[in-house]
């Protein structure tokens, strides 16, 4: 017998017994019809309770409904405790009510009797309590304790309750508490913009005097200097002791203007570059969007439309799952764009792995091309079943891109990926990813994926913030950003160049952070804060088929790529690295494990899935921007649907960017050096510093290299003059 029918059975005889003793107590003990069960039940339910017999039935009554609904009443034994004290101490407080205390001690004792029988009263339970507590403290007294215990045991009952009431009550309050706050707030930071708007207004008043100043003494100088200057027959320019005086004094006014003016005009440049910063971020203004961006929207679905198409999937979900013996039901849903999450409450002692092993089964049956079972919902006591929408709607590029979330996130490289399974817009900045690894199959739209990640950063930064790497060996998806201004090199197609600007990379990172040390700060935003440096940009390494070049030099990419991955995130250089073939040749352990933040869109099996999420549910995806995103630090997958930007909004933001700024490219970065000493040669040297001698089989071992590689490492210390052609170290390392 299943708990759902157990339940029911119980809820119709509670149901039962409650609607007998209900007819019981309205027929009264005078009558017939209600046989000898009946006539004894009413006799001693009234000796022991009194009137409080009356609250039995509906007891049996709300038992009934509560189990007829299939819910829990959930009731501890503290609880249960409680609810049977209060009746018991509410007839103690009707048997002291109606007695009178004239007489003897006796007396009253059997008064307290006769009154606690008396049917109106509070039966015999309240009479031998009223006893006890009328002993010690008389009637009033007594009177006072049980009213005081039933408010505590009423407390202890409906605590939570009582909570809700007094948080209700204080709400209003604490609302106008926050609203005061805020407002006292918003006057502070107007006030905070006032000021700095004086002050501003002010440094500039102060620069354009000096200017002045300083140009009325450079023509007074000049003035002078023309007549100060007369040739004598020697050709010798002679000055007057007068004039030579004037002119010392106005060059010692010029010196000292000219301090202040620099450094007023140092305030002034800082300011302007400031606001020409804040232009070039703001060069695509809405209007110029419009032109470049495509906003049509598809027509959605009628509210009734999408309620209608719920309710079925949810009938043929409750239907399929009961066939198989699982009492589950759907308790909410929520819809997204290309799939709506069916929420499950399952019965205890179902295994959640019975549900998903029941995936193909159910997608037959909801005529569904693919379905994704969450088992369970992260933080939630429920199911989630993830179902394709009848009409999917298109996720759109350009309407995220004006979205009030991307506008307000102050990251330049802020990314834009799309919307998630309840229709949020997400935006990652890629500062916190720090380096992302993006997986999927031909046309499940990893290459939208891509162009949606650099168009939101060259919509949002200055080429001056951000800077680009791309590197494209398949000359296909990245040769449209041929030319704007963030290219540190043209579009790299050739794998062993992509080797040249990795390496670069690195040595970059290791002179930022030598900067870093230098100056005391710890990331590089604390560095571009800092007054009188050069502002370092971000920069973004974009490779689109990592496949490629693994196959030309796997050793060579894998250590540059880790070494990035591992140390670059303080410094503002970030990988983002693509492959459509996710096995572990490519995806190797040591990419995987510095590449935290990961996508990936549809694969062909699990194994691919394992190899990208490290959990099955990739290749139930389908395709065509829908998505699994796993954000470094957070355990959970978020199911998102990929913003789609097409190839021609592609072309016209790129062209509208090269119209604005030329490239400048650092030819140096895929320029191979001339230098053939190997870059293991000062690691060499430690080593025979510590050993004391050299061969190229300790060189091989200590170094794990290569025979070729150690003998050539080898002939460079002697060349370089630190050994000699017997082995001996000649100088002192």
């Amino acid at each position: 017998m299943s708990k759902n029918l157990r339940n029911e059975l119980l809820g119709i005889f509670f149901l039962g017994i409650g609607g007998y003793i209900g007819y019981v107590l309205s027929m009264g003990n005078n009558s017939n019809e209600i046989g000898f069960v009946g006539k004894n039940f009413y006799n001693v339910f009234f000796l022991l309770l009194g009137v409080m017999t009356y609250a039995v039935p509906f007891i049996f009554f709300l038992y009934g409904i509560v189990f007829l609904l299939n819910r829990n009443l959930k009731m501890n034994k503290v609880k249960f405790y409680s609810f049977l004290i209060f009746f018991v101490l509410l007839s103690a407080i009707l048997v002291l009510k109606g007695v009178s205390v004239d007489g003897t001690k006796k007396d009253i004792i059997k008064e307290l009797l006769r009154v606690g029988g008396n049917s109106h009263s509070g039966g015999l339970f309240g009479a031998f309590i009223s006893i006890f507590l009328f002993t010690l403290f008389g009637k009033t007294g007594a009177i006072i304790f049980l009213i005081t215990f039933t408010v505590i045991d009423v407390f202890i009952f409906a605590n939570k309750m009582i909570k809700s009431i007094l948080f209700s009550f204080l709400y209003p309050f604490i609302k106008i508490k926050m609203i005061l706050k805020r407002k006292k707030e918003e006057k502070i930071a107007n006030l905070e913009k006032i000021k700095e708007k004086k002050l501003r207004e002010k440094e500039e008043k102060n620069i354009k005097l000096s200017r002045e100043k300083e140009k009325k003494i450079a023509e007074k100088l000049l003035k002078r200097e023309n007549k100060r200057k007369k040739i004598d027959k020697d050709g010798n320019i002679s000055i007057k002791y007068e004039e030579e005086e004037i002119l010392s004094e106005n060059i010692e006014n010029k010196k000292q203007f000219e301090l202040k003016e620099e450094e007023n005009i140092n305030k002034f440049e800082e300011k302007e570059i400031e606001k020409e910063d804040k232009i070039k971020k703001n060069e695509l203004k809405d209007d110029n969007w419009e032109l470049i961006f495509n906003t049509e929207k598809k027509s959605k679905l009628t509210k009734s439309e999408i309620e209608e198409q719920v309710k079925l999937k949810t009938d043929i979900l409750e239907q399929v799952l009961t066939e198989y013996g699982i009492e589950a039901k759907v308790i909410n849903y929520e819809r997204g764009p290309v799939i709506t999450r069916y929420e499950l409450s399952i019965p205890r002692g179902i295994r959640v792995k019975k549900i998903v092993a029941l995936s193909d089964d159910l997608a037959m049956n909801l005529e569904a091309k693919s379905i994704r079972i969450e088992a369970p919902i992260p933080g939630k006591n429920a199911v989630g079943i993830e179902i394709p929408n009848d009409t999917a709607e298109a996720v759109y590029f350009s309407k995220t891109l004006k979205s009030k979330e991307f506008k307000k996130s102050k990251s330049p490289v802020s990314v834009i990926l799309g919307e998630n399974i309840v229709g949020e817009n997400v935006i990652v900045d890629l500062r916190k990813m720090p380096h992302l690894l993006i997986a999927g199959r031909t046309g499940s739209g990893k290459s939208v994926c891509i162009n949606s990640l650099i168009s939101s950063i060259i919509s949002k930064s200055s080429h001056e913030e951000v800077k680009f790497i791309m590197v494209d060996p398949k000359m296909v998806e990245l040769m449209p950003y041929n030319g704007i201004p963030h290219l540190l090199v043209p579009v790299i197609i050739e794998p062993k160049l992509a080797a040249l600007a990795l390496k670069w990379a690195v040595n970059n990172m290791e002179e930022r952070y030598r900067l870093l040390s230098k100056t005391g700060v710890r990331n590089l935003e604390g560095y571009n804060k800092l007054k009188g440096v050069e502002k370092l940009p971000y920069i973004v390494i974009v490779i689109d088929e990592l496949a490629d070049l693994m196959m030309v030099a796997p050793a060579s990419i894998e250590e540059s790529i880790a070494r990035i991955a591992q140390k670059a995130r303080a410094i503002g250089i970030h990988l983002v690295v693509a492959t459509q073939r996710p096995t572990t040749d490519v995806i190797t352990g040591t990419i995987k494990a510095n590449l935290p933040s990961r996508i990936s869109f549809s694969v062909a099996s699990q194994i691919d899935s394992r190899t990208i999420l490290d959990t099955p549910g990739a290749e139930k995806l389908l395709g065509k921007g829908d998505m699994l995103f796993l954000e470094s630090g957070s355990p959970n997958l978020v199911r998102i649907q990929g913003a789609f930007i097409t190839d021609e909004e592609v072309n016209k933001l790129t062209d509208y960017l090269k119209s604005k700024n030329s490239p400048e490219y650092l030819e140096e970065i895929i320029t191979e050096s001339t230098d053939d000493t190997d870059e293991l040669f000062t690691k060499a040297i430690e080593i025979i510093k510590n050993e004391g001698k050299v061969s190229i089989s300790l060189i091989q071992r200590k170094l794990k290299v290569g025979y070729a590689r150690a003998a050539r490492i080898v002939d460079q210390l002697e060349d370089n003059g630190i050994i000699n052609d017997k082995r001996e170290i000649l100088i002192d390392v």
